[in-house]
């Protein structure tokens, strides 16, 4: 129903680029606190108040690589990869208030590469959602990444591009969003958004860019189960140093959303929008997804993600991009301490001029050693055509909480 308050937040950022939205960002977030805790500060001072609010983590995971830089068998080169990882976070819940943040930061090294490389990650979030009413919520959300990787295992354009050195990125993304309620079954959603991009590689001139994004969204519960909505978005973005890939997006976006039963949901949207692009290119662009998730029973849960668009990218032409994509995800535990997670997904991508077909799986299994403590082994298999390169990831680690 309108105007609840979720039990969890999940902080979004809000970023409408060609016919796909961002993926949404989603911070950690620390176990619950105590319900006698969140009207105010703590009776036993600052040190049990961010006792309460804050956790820290560690990890350590070891993986082997089949072929590290994805190239066919006959020149591929396997490698150990060691990781560390440490994260701290906060969250405090009060009132009408829901706010908190986190950092992480994990260092990896590869044993064989000469040299050896050494990279980091780093990630900081921040959000706040308020509820002053029950007719309206009001949330942000902040982050900023700083990746090094292999170039061509980013995605940040639709080049396939191989250094045999790592790439420094850095990632900035900030959101806005606003609900109002009109009435029991209609709502106003207003949403802005903004991501900056910043690659040090020796193509940096044609990947840095800063995107802004603004949209209005109208809902309607037709029914207690359906919801209808539909809206316009606006997003406009800039290469500082490449204005001819500057790029101008509006379009309108309509869809469903529908609870089957108490246990099972599902979504489609759809988005219609006229891309211009600064070298004089304008194209119409198209964008369905579909979501089907479903709590099977207190063990099992399966989600369904179907996805097709068409969308513009400057490499040394500019071309149309059209990708179909599907990710299935089930979870099962397989006792009362071991979990299991099978993920499997596929895209299809065709430009002007090449086609190319991905394809993954992946098997985790999670089991908790002790409280706070938990180890995790995975295998992770990806298939590349019409390159016919495959790889392999083996991984096993472990987590603590403190």
């Amino acid at each position: 129903m309108r105007g609840q308050k979720p039990a969890v937040f999940a902080a979004m950022i809000w970023i409408f680029a060609g016919t796909a939205w961002a993926e949404p960002v989603v911070p950690y977030t620390p176990g619950a606190v105590p319900a006698e805790k969140t009207g105010g500060s703590s009776t036993g001072g600052w040190k049990d108040f961010l006792k309460q609010r804050t956790r820290f983590g560690v990890g350590f995971d070891q993986s082997y690589v089949d072929n590290v830089f994805l190239i066919r068998s006959a020149q591929k080169q396997e490698d150990f990869i060691t990781t560390v990882e440490s994260q701290i976070a906060y969250a405090d819940p009060r009132g009408d208030w829901l706010y908190g943040g986190s950092y992480e930061v994990n260092a990896f090294r590869y044993l064989h590469l000469l040299p050896k490389l050494t990279g980091f990650h780093h990630e900081f979030l921040a959000y706040a959602y308020y509820t002053p009413l029950a007719r309206y919520r009001l949330s942000f959300s902040l982050s900023h990444r700083i990746d090094d990787q292999f170039v061509q295992t980013t995605k940040i354009t639709n080049e396939i591009r191989r250094f045999s050195t790592l790439t420094r990125a850095a990632t900035s993304s900030f959101g806005l969003s606003g609900t109002y309620d009109l009435n029991p079954t209609n709502a106003l959603v207003l949403k802005y958004g903004l991501a900056k991009l910043d690659e040090q590689s020796t193509e940096d001139a044609g990947i840095d860019n800063t995107t802004h994004g603004v949209g209005l969204t109208w809902e309607h519960d037709l029914t207690p189960r359906l919801t209808l909505f539909g809206g316009y978005a606006f997003s406009t973005s800039i290469f500082p140093r490449a204005p001819s890939k500057d790029t101008v997006d509006h379009g309108i976006e309509f869809g469903a959303k529908y609870n089957i039963d108490p246990a099972t949901d599902g979504k489609l949207r759809l988005k219609v929008s006229q891309n211009e692009i600064n070298n004089g290119t304008s194209s119409l662009q198209f964008g369905v997804l579909m979501e089907f998730r479903r709590q099977v029973n207190d063990r099992s849960s399966v989600a369904l993600v179907l996805e097709r668009t068409t969308s513009p990218t400057v490499t040394g032409i500019t071309e149309n991009v059209t990708s179909n994509s599907m990710a299935l995800k089930w979870g099962y535990d397989l006792s009362p301490l071991i979990h299991l997670e099978n993920t499997l997904t596929y895209a299809h991508t065709e430009t002007d001029r090449t086609r190319a077909d991905n394809a993954s799986a992946k098997v985790a299994f999670m089991y908790p050693i002790r409280q706070n403590i938990n180890a995790n082994v995975s295998y992770l298999y990806e298939q590349r055509n019409p390159s016919d390169v495959a790889n392999h990831v083996a991984t096993i680690g472990v987590e603590a909480q403190i």
